[in-house]
């Protein structure tokens, strides 16, 4: 029974530790496409032309913080292991990095506030057919913390999410469009044949009750004949 208890023991001091290592910087704000249809911001665009999506910025922090943003390029993207990251704030930029503005370059938020705001990309008419991939970044500077001997630290705190636009020509374009139509009746419908199905089920359930009710009212009559 001691060993048992030992062992309990050990376990959840082990679990504790963890959890207690793990950084909570990284929990403390984040970004979301308004569309909850995807993580990412994913747009189909023309050349020449542009496009916008909104994201949210949420402070899930302890006190009022103020974030810096901006739009990058990604530096790696290799989906084969699941890596995948972002150029450098403030580094040269060649895609969405390039053609990318945000409605807000700094924003101030109170503790659990967010607010929402908008990407938008203009891509040059030249740019060549295809995936584009880049992020939109929050980051904050922490203050000064003293080290030894009269040296100070600041510290970076980063937080992002991916931007994924795929470059087409008009008539994919076009073609892209009619099927998200498409997608929609399809929806419409469904719901429509959803609630039909649901009021012919009542109805049938309805008119069984009156039945019963029905029977069992004749029935009683018959037995006060007798």
């Amino acid at each position: 029974m001691r060993f048992s208890r030992f062992i309990l023991t050990l376990v959840c001091t082990s679990l504790l530790v963890m959890i207690l290592s793990i950084p909570v910087v990284s929990a403390r704000f984040y970004l979301n496409p308004v569309d909850s249809s995807s993580s990412w911001i994913e747009m189909p665009v023309v050349p020449g032309t542009l496009v916008s999506a909104d994201f949210v910025l949420v402070n899930g922090g302890e006190e009022l913080t103020t974030y810096d943003l901006d739009v990058v390029d990604a530096a790696s993207t290799d989906e084969e292991d699941g890596f995948f990251s972002l150029e450098p704030n403030g580094s040269e930029q060649f895609g969405i990095g390039l053609w990318g503005s945000l409605s807000s370059d700094r924003v101030a938020l109170k503790t659990g506030e967010r607010e929402t705001l908008t990407v938008t990309f203009l891509v040059p008419e030249e740019t060549e057919f295809g995936h584009y991939w880049g992020g939109v970044t929050a980051m904050v500077v922490e203050a000064e913390t003293a080290q030894g001997e009269g040296a100070s630290v600041k510290v970076e705190v980063r937080n992002g999410v991916r931007a994924h636009l795929e470059v087409m020509s008009s008539d994919d374009y076009e073609a892209w469009l009619a099927a998200q139509n498409v997608d929609d009746e399809e929806e419409v419908v469904e719901e429509s044949s959803l609630n039909l199905m649901v009021w012919m089920n009542v109805g049938i359930l309805v008119l069984i009750l009156a039945i019963l009710l029905a029977y069992l009212k004749i029935r009683g009559a018959k037995k006060k004949k007798f």
